[in-house]
Protein backbone atom coordinates (compact mmCIF):
# COMPACT_ATOMS: atom_id res chain seq x y z
CA UNK A 1 0.00 0.00 0.00
CA UNK A 2 2.96 2.35 1.11
CA UNK A 3 3.62 2.89 -2.95
CA UNK A 4 1.25 4.29 -6.01
CA UNK A 5 0.27 1.76 -8.18
CA UNK A 6 2.38 0.88 -10.89
CA UNK A 7 -0.46 1.09 -13.58
CA UNK A 8 -1.60 4.57 -11.84
CA UNK A 9 2.01 6.31 -12.54
CA UNK A 10 3.82 4.85 -15.40
CA UNK A 11 5.67 6.05 -18.07
CA UNK A 12 3.16 4.44 -20.41
CA UNK A 13 1.03 7.29 -21.38
CA UNK A 14 1.46 7.30 -24.96
CA UNK A 15 -1.57 6.93 -26.98
CA UNK A 16 -3.07 4.25 -27.98
CA UNK A 17 -5.71 4.55 -30.85
CA UNK A 18 -8.45 2.01 -31.80
CA UNK A 19 -11.68 1.92 -34.04
CA UNK A 20 -14.20 2.62 -31.31
CA UNK A 21 -12.50 6.20 -30.46
CA UNK A 22 -9.86 7.60 -30.88
CA UNK A 23 -7.50 7.95 -27.47
CA UNK A 24 -7.51 5.34 -25.16
CA UNK A 25 -6.41 6.89 -21.75
CA UNK A 26 -2.98 6.19 -20.62
CA UNK A 27 -3.23 3.42 -18.45
CA UNK A 28 -4.22 4.14 -14.70
CA UNK A 29 -6.26 7.45 -15.70
CA UNK A 30 -9.51 6.92 -16.40
CA UNK A 31 -11.18 9.71 -18.96
CA UNK A 32 -14.98 9.47 -17.23
CA UNK A 33 -17.04 10.58 -19.94
CA UNK A 34 -17.79 7.78 -22.84
CA UNK A 35 -17.71 10.89 -24.75
CA UNK A 36 -16.76 14.36 -23.47
CA UNK A 37 -19.25 16.79 -23.27
CA UNK A 38 -17.18 19.82 -24.21
CA UNK A 39 -16.69 20.43 -27.81
CA UNK A 40 -13.14 19.51 -29.29
CA UNK A 41 -12.62 17.33 -25.95
CA UNK A 42 -11.85 14.41 -28.05
CA UNK A 43 -8.06 14.52 -28.62
CA UNK A 44 -6.90 14.14 -31.43
CA UNK A 45 -3.27 13.21 -30.95
CA UNK A 46 -2.43 12.24 -34.40
CA UNK A 47 -3.19 15.25 -35.82
CA UNK A 48 -0.51 17.52 -33.40
CA UNK A 49 3.16 17.05 -34.41
CA UNK A 50 5.50 16.54 -31.80
CA UNK A 51 6.47 20.56 -31.80
CA UNK A 52 2.79 21.47 -30.74
CA UNK A 53 2.41 18.54 -28.50
CA UNK A 54 5.71 20.35 -27.12
CA UNK A 55 4.43 23.55 -27.18
CA UNK A 56 0.59 22.15 -25.51
CA UNK A 57 2.64 20.98 -22.87
CA UNK A 58 4.52 23.92 -21.92
CA UNK A 59 1.67 26.40 -22.16
CA UNK A 60 -0.37 24.07 -20.29
CA UNK A 61 2.56 24.21 -17.40
CA UNK A 62 3.53 27.68 -17.30
CA UNK A 63 -0.62 28.57 -16.91
CA UNK A 64 -0.97 26.06 -14.04
CA UNK A 65 1.83 28.16 -12.20
CA UNK A 66 0.67 31.74 -13.33
CA UNK A 67 -2.49 31.77 -13.99
CA UNK A 68 -1.56 33.77 -16.97
CA UNK A 69 -2.07 33.74 -20.64
CA UNK A 70 0.95 32.52 -21.70
CA UNK A 71 2.95 34.22 -24.24
CA UNK A 72 5.07 32.85 -27.46
CA UNK A 73 8.22 34.28 -26.16
CA UNK A 74 7.68 32.76 -22.96
CA UNK A 75 6.81 29.00 -24.96
CA UNK A 76 10.10 29.30 -26.92
CA UNK A 77 11.78 30.11 -23.58
CA UNK A 78 10.44 27.87 -21.79
CA UNK A 79 10.50 24.76 -24.60
CA UNK A 80 14.11 24.96 -25.45
CA UNK A 81 12.67 24.92 -29.38
CA UNK A 82 15.24 26.23 -31.43
CA UNK A 83 12.49 27.80 -33.95
CA UNK A 84 11.76 31.44 -34.43
CA UNK A 85 8.34 33.90 -32.34
CA UNK A 86 6.66 33.51 -35.53
CA UNK A 87 6.72 29.86 -36.05
CA UNK A 88 5.57 29.43 -31.86
CA UNK A 89 2.59 32.04 -33.09
CA UNK A 90 2.07 29.88 -36.21
CA UNK A 91 1.54 26.39 -34.01
CA UNK A 92 -0.37 27.88 -31.42
CA UNK A 93 -2.62 29.01 -33.93
CA UNK A 94 -3.01 25.74 -35.11
CA UNK A 95 -3.32 24.46 -31.70
CA UNK A 96 -6.68 26.76 -31.41
CA UNK A 97 -8.27 26.33 -34.64
CA UNK A 98 -8.12 22.61 -33.42
CA UNK A 99 -9.91 23.49 -29.91
CA UNK A 100 -6.36 23.22 -27.77
CA UNK A 101 -5.70 26.40 -26.74
CA UNK A 102 -7.93 30.05 -26.90
CA UNK A 103 -6.67 34.22 -26.48
CA UNK A 104 -8.98 35.66 -24.45
CA UNK A 105 -7.73 38.88 -25.80
CA UNK A 106 -6.82 39.87 -28.93
CA UNK A 107 -3.12 41.55 -28.19
CA UNK A 108 -2.63 38.38 -24.73
CA UNK A 109 -1.25 34.88 -25.25
CA UNK A 110 -3.28 31.69 -25.12
CA UNK A 111 -4.89 29.73 -21.99
CA UNK A 112 -5.55 26.15 -22.30
CA UNK A 113 -9.47 25.05 -23.18
CA UNK A 114 -10.99 21.95 -21.16
CA UNK A 115 -9.45 19.98 -24.59
CA UNK A 116 -6.29 21.27 -24.47
CA UNK A 117 -6.37 19.93 -20.57
CA UNK A 118 -7.57 16.39 -21.37
CA UNK A 119 -4.81 15.86 -24.42
CA UNK A 120 -2.30 17.14 -21.66
CA UNK A 121 -3.84 14.55 -19.07
CA UNK A 122 -4.24 11.83 -21.60
CA UNK A 123 -0.91 12.27 -23.49
CA UNK A 124 1.46 14.47 -22.61
CA UNK A 125 1.59 14.41 -18.28
CA UNK A 126 4.80 13.23 -17.30
CA UNK A 127 4.06 10.77 -13.88
CA UNK A 128 5.37 12.75 -10.86
CA UNK A 129 5.95 10.70 -7.21
CA UNK A 130 4.46 12.25 -4.37
CA UNK A 131 6.85 14.11 -2.22
CA UNK A 132 8.47 11.85 0.31
CA UNK A 133 7.36 14.48 3.46
CA UNK A 134 3.98 13.97 2.04
CA UNK A 135 3.98 10.35 2.24
CA UNK A 136 5.52 10.02 5.81
CA UNK A 137 3.11 12.16 7.07
CA UNK A 138 0.53 9.93 5.27
CA UNK A 139 1.40 7.12 6.62
CA UNK A 140 2.10 8.00 9.86
CA UNK A 141 -1.17 10.21 10.79
CA UNK A 142 -3.37 8.09 8.71
CA UNK A 143 -3.34 4.84 11.21
CA UNK A 144 -5.11 2.03 11.54
CA UNK A 145 -5.15 2.27 15.09
CA UNK A 146 -8.39 4.60 15.18
CA UNK A 147 -11.03 2.21 16.40
CA UNK A 148 -13.79 3.77 13.81
CA UNK A 149 -14.36 3.89 9.94
CA UNK A 150 -15.68 6.89 10.14
CA UNK A 151 -12.53 8.54 12.14
CA UNK A 152 -10.02 7.21 9.55
CA UNK A 153 -11.88 8.12 6.93
CA UNK A 154 -12.55 12.01 8.56
CA UNK A 155 -8.39 12.05 8.87
CA UNK A 156 -8.09 10.75 5.22
CA UNK A 157 -10.15 13.71 3.77
CA UNK A 158 -8.07 16.32 6.00
CA UNK A 159 -4.75 14.81 5.17
CA UNK A 160 -5.43 15.39 1.27
CA UNK A 161 -6.62 18.74 1.31
CA UNK A 162 -3.79 19.68 3.56
CA UNK A 163 -1.35 17.87 1.09
CA UNK A 164 -2.82 18.42 -2.30
CA UNK A 165 -3.92 22.78 -1.39
CA UNK A 166 -7.12 21.32 -2.80
CA UNK A 167 -10.80 20.56 -1.97
CA UNK A 168 -11.16 17.33 -0.88
CA UNK A 169 -13.99 15.02 -0.60
CA UNK A 170 -14.48 11.54 0.82
CA UNK A 171 -17.68 9.03 -0.37
CA UNK A 172 -19.01 7.32 2.86
CA UNK A 173 -19.79 3.97 2.43
CA UNK A 174 -23.85 3.14 2.83
CA UNK A 175 -25.75 1.01 4.91
CA UNK A 176 -25.92 -1.08 2.08
CA UNK A 177 -22.52 -1.40 1.72
CA UNK A 178 -21.93 -2.67 5.27
CA UNK A 179 -22.06 -6.47 6.58
CA UNK A 180 -22.71 -7.38 10.14
CA UNK A 181 -19.69 -8.53 11.74
CA UNK A 182 -19.82 -8.67 15.02
CA UNK A 183 -22.80 -8.07 17.49
CA UNK A 184 -22.03 -6.91 21.04
CA UNK A 185 -24.49 -6.63 24.19
CA UNK A 186 -23.30 -5.34 27.27
CA UNK A 187 -25.50 -4.52 30.56
CA UNK A 188 -24.11 -1.19 31.66
CA UNK A 189 -25.91 -1.49 34.91
CA UNK A 190 -28.78 -2.96 36.42
CA UNK A 191 -31.74 -0.55 33.54
CA UNK A 192 -29.46 -0.12 30.69
CA UNK A 193 -27.96 -2.05 28.23
CA UNK A 194 -25.31 -1.21 24.95
CA UNK A 195 -25.98 -2.39 21.81
CA UNK A 196 -23.08 -2.37 19.71
CA UNK A 197 -22.72 -3.33 15.69
CA UNK A 198 -19.63 -3.85 14.02
CA UNK A 199 -19.73 -4.04 10.53
CA UNK A 200 -16.93 -5.64 7.89
CA UNK A 201 -15.70 -2.17 6.77
CA UNK A 202 -14.68 -1.44 10.42
CA UNK A 203 -18.18 0.74 11.16
CA UNK A 204 -19.36 0.74 14.80
CA UNK A 205 -23.17 1.90 15.36
CA UNK A 206 -23.69 1.95 19.48
CA UNK A 207 -26.91 2.77 20.96
CA UNK A 208 -28.10 2.50 24.91
CA UNK A 209 -31.40 0.61 25.81
CA UNK A 210 -34.12 1.03 29.10
CA UNK A 211 -34.25 -2.73 29.98
CA UNK A 212 -36.36 -3.83 33.14
CA UNK A 213 -33.82 -5.57 34.30
CA UNK A 214 -30.64 -7.14 33.70
CA UNK A 215 -29.35 -10.60 32.09
CA UNK A 216 -27.03 -12.97 33.63
CA UNK A 217 -23.40 -12.67 31.70
CA UNK A 218 -24.19 -15.97 30.64
CA UNK A 219 -27.77 -15.61 29.16
CA UNK A 220 -26.15 -12.43 27.59
CA UNK A 221 -23.67 -14.34 25.80
CA UNK A 222 -26.10 -17.19 24.51
CA UNK A 223 -28.37 -14.36 23.17
CA UNK A 224 -25.72 -12.40 21.66
CA UNK A 225 -23.48 -15.95 20.29
CA UNK A 226 -26.78 -16.93 18.81
CA UNK A 227 -27.73 -13.55 17.10
CA UNK A 228 -23.92 -13.08 15.46
CA UNK A 229 -24.84 -17.04 14.09
CA UNK A 230 -28.29 -15.83 12.67
CA UNK A 231 -27.21 -11.90 11.28
CA UNK A 232 -23.26 -12.60 10.64
CA UNK A 233 -22.55 -11.68 6.76
CA UNK A 234 -26.00 -10.08 6.15
CA UNK A 235 -26.35 -6.36 5.12
CA UNK A 236 -27.42 -3.51 7.13
CA UNK A 237 -29.83 -3.09 5.18
CA UNK A 238 -30.52 -6.54 5.04
CA UNK A 239 -31.36 -7.03 8.55
CA UNK A 240 -32.92 -3.80 8.83
CA UNK A 241 -35.64 -5.56 6.93
CA UNK A 242 -35.65 -9.19 8.33
CA UNK A 243 -38.61 -9.94 10.50
CA UNK A 244 -38.43 -12.06 13.98
CA UNK A 245 -39.30 -14.87 12.55
CA UNK A 246 -36.80 -15.12 9.85
CA UNK A 247 -34.70 -15.90 12.84
CA UNK A 248 -36.43 -17.79 15.19
CA UNK A 249 -35.74 -21.27 16.16
CA UNK A 250 -37.48 -22.28 19.26
CA UNK A 251 -35.70 -25.76 18.51
CA UNK A 252 -32.32 -24.68 18.14
CA UNK A 253 -32.10 -21.65 20.87
CA UNK A 254 -35.21 -19.91 22.72
CA UNK A 255 -34.69 -16.87 25.37
CA UNK A 256 -38.11 -14.53 25.66
CA UNK A 257 -34.88 -11.64 25.80
CA UNK A 258 -34.33 -12.58 22.38
CA UNK A 259 -37.41 -11.20 20.21
CA UNK A 260 -36.34 -7.53 22.35
CA UNK A 261 -32.90 -7.77 21.73
CA UNK A 262 -33.02 -8.07 17.93
CA UNK A 263 -35.47 -4.90 18.03
CA UNK A 264 -32.43 -3.54 19.76
CA UNK A 265 -30.26 -4.30 17.06
CA UNK A 266 -32.59 -3.33 13.72
CA UNK A 267 -33.00 0.35 15.88
CA UNK A 268 -29.77 0.72 16.30
CA UNK A 269 -29.51 0.57 12.19
CA UNK A 270 -29.52 3.75 10.64
CA UNK A 271 -32.33 4.44 8.71
CA UNK A 272 -31.06 6.92 6.45
CA UNK A 273 -29.60 5.06 3.20
CA UNK A 274 -28.47 8.11 1.65
CA UNK A 275 -25.19 8.85 0.38
CA UNK A 276 -23.14 10.59 3.17
CA UNK A 277 -20.18 12.58 1.83
CA UNK A 278 -17.34 14.42 3.93
CA UNK A 279 -15.80 17.63 2.70
CA UNK A 280 -12.28 18.98 3.55
CA UNK A 281 -10.45 22.96 2.48
CA UNK A 282 -13.26 24.64 0.97
CA UNK A 283 -11.62 27.45 1.70
CA UNK A 284 -9.21 26.67 -0.81
CA UNK A 285 -11.38 26.82 -3.90
CA UNK A 286 -11.91 30.45 -2.75
CA UNK A 287 -8.43 31.54 -3.00
CA UNK A 288 -7.51 30.47 -6.62
CA UNK A 289 -8.32 33.77 -9.19
CA UNK A 290 -10.66 31.13 -11.55
CA UNK A 291 -13.33 32.32 -8.40
CA UNK A 292 -12.87 35.84 -7.28
CA UNK A 293 -16.23 35.93 -8.89
CA UNK A 294 -18.20 35.76 -5.82
CA UNK A 295 -21.81 34.34 -6.91
CA UNK A 296 -19.65 31.73 -8.87
CA UNK A 297 -17.57 30.70 -5.80
CA UNK A 298 -20.87 30.54 -3.91
CA UNK A 299 -22.49 28.32 -6.85
CA UNK A 300 -19.14 25.79 -6.42
CA UNK A 301 -19.27 25.77 -2.43
CA UNK A 302 -22.61 25.26 -2.33
CA UNK A 303 -22.69 22.28 -5.21
CA UNK A 304 -19.97 20.72 -2.97
CA UNK A 305 -21.59 20.89 0.01
CA UNK A 306 -24.89 18.77 -1.23
CA UNK A 307 -24.07 15.19 -0.20
CA UNK A 308 -26.51 14.62 -3.57
CA UNK A 309 -24.02 16.41 -5.96
CA UNK A 310 -20.75 15.08 -4.20
CA UNK A 311 -21.94 11.80 -4.26
CA UNK A 312 -23.31 11.70 -7.82
CA UNK A 313 -19.66 13.04 -9.06
CA UNK A 314 -17.74 10.83 -6.73
CA UNK A 315 -20.24 7.25 -6.90
CA UNK A 316 -21.48 7.00 -10.60
CA UNK A 317 -18.18 6.29 -12.02
CA UNK A 318 -16.45 4.03 -9.29
CA UNK A 319 -16.37 0.72 -11.28
CA UNK A 320 -12.42 0.57 -11.56
CA UNK A 321 -9.47 0.46 -9.68
CA UNK A 322 -7.91 3.06 -11.74
CA UNK A 323 -7.73 7.22 -10.91
CA UNK A 324 -10.55 9.05 -12.82
CA UNK A 325 -10.31 12.88 -14.22
CA UNK A 326 -13.07 15.02 -15.02
CA UNK A 327 -12.11 18.38 -16.61
CA UNK A 328 -14.74 21.19 -16.94
CA UNK A 329 -17.46 20.69 -19.20
CA UNK A 330 -17.13 17.33 -18.56
CA UNK A 331 -19.10 18.05 -15.41
CA UNK A 332 -22.53 16.98 -15.33
CA UNK A 333 -23.34 19.16 -12.95
CA UNK A 334 -23.03 23.10 -14.49
CA UNK A 335 -21.70 24.24 -11.32
CA UNK A 336 -18.08 22.57 -11.51
CA UNK A 337 -17.69 23.28 -15.01
CA UNK A 338 -15.31 25.76 -14.02
CA UNK A 339 -13.49 22.63 -11.86
CA UNK A 340 -11.55 19.36 -12.47
CA UNK A 341 -11.80 16.21 -10.03
CA UNK A 342 -9.15 14.19 -9.75
CA UNK A 343 -10.88 10.63 -7.35
CA UNK A 344 -10.36 7.02 -7.07
CA UNK A 345 -12.26 4.57 -5.44
CA UNK A 346 -11.42 2.50 -2.50
CA UNK A 347 -12.52 -1.01 -1.50
CA UNK A 348 -13.30 -2.85 1.89
CA UNK A 349 -12.89 -6.33 1.18
CA UNK A 350 -12.48 -6.41 -2.24
CA UNK A 351 -15.58 -4.37 -3.09
CA UNK A 352 -15.93 -0.78 -3.61
CA UNK A 353 -17.60 1.17 -1.27
CA UNK A 354 -16.87 4.81 -1.77
CA UNK A 355 -14.60 7.28 -3.08
CA UNK A 356 -11.87 9.64 -2.45
CA UNK A 357 -10.53 13.22 -4.42
CA UNK A 358 -10.03 16.39 -4.65
CA UNK A 359 -11.56 19.36 -6.61
CA UNK A 360 -9.82 22.43 -7.83
CA UNK A 361 -9.69 24.96 -10.56
CA UNK A 362 -9.35 23.19 -14.15
CA UNK A 363 -5.72 24.90 -13.78
CA UNK A 364 -4.82 22.04 -11.59
CA UNK A 365 -1.35 20.32 -10.78
CA UNK A 366 -2.59 17.06 -12.37
CA UNK A 367 0.68 15.26 -11.93
CA UNK A 368 0.82 16.58 -8.18
CA UNK A 369 -3.62 15.65 -7.35
CA UNK A 370 -3.36 12.05 -8.99
CA UNK A 371 0.02 11.74 -7.18
CA UNK A 372 -1.57 11.99 -4.00
CA UNK A 373 -5.16 10.73 -4.39
CA UNK A 374 -3.38 7.47 -5.29
CA UNK A 375 -0.85 7.57 -2.44
CA UNK A 376 -3.69 7.88 0.00
CA UNK A 377 -6.09 6.02 -1.19
CA UNK A 378 -3.93 2.79 -1.25
CA UNK A 379 -3.00 3.71 2.80
CA UNK A 380 -6.82 4.33 3.36
CA UNK A 381 -7.67 0.73 1.92
CA UNK A 382 -4.55 -1.00 4.11
CA UNK A 383 -5.83 0.82 7.39
CA UNK A 384 -9.07 -0.19 6.64
CA UNK A 385 -8.51 -3.61 5.99
CA UNK A 386 -6.87 -3.78 9.40
CA UNK A 387 -9.58 -2.61 11.08
CA UNK A 388 -12.40 -4.70 9.85
CA UNK A 389 -9.91 -7.90 10.48
CA UNK A 390 -9.38 -6.33 14.12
Amino acid sequence: MGTPAAGALTKQSQLQVTRERQVVLPRGVRDVPAVCNVEGCEPLAEALNSRQQKILGVLVERYVLDAQPVSSQTILSDSGLRVSSATIRNELAALEDLGFVQQPHTSAGRIPTDAGYRQYVNVLMKPRSLRRSDSSRIRRELSPLFSELEVILDEACHLLSDVTRYTSVVLVPTVDHNAMRHVQMNNVNPHRMLIMLISSSGQVKHKLYETTSALSPDRLNAVTSYLNAKLQGKTFSTVKKMKFADIDNPQDFHDPFLETAFDYIQQTIPDDPNERIIVEGLVYILQHPEFSDVEKAREVVEALDDPGSVAKMLGAKLDSSDPMVIIGNEHELEPMRSCSFVGMPYRIQGEVVGGVGVVGPTRMQYADALSAVDYLTRRLEKCVSILSSM
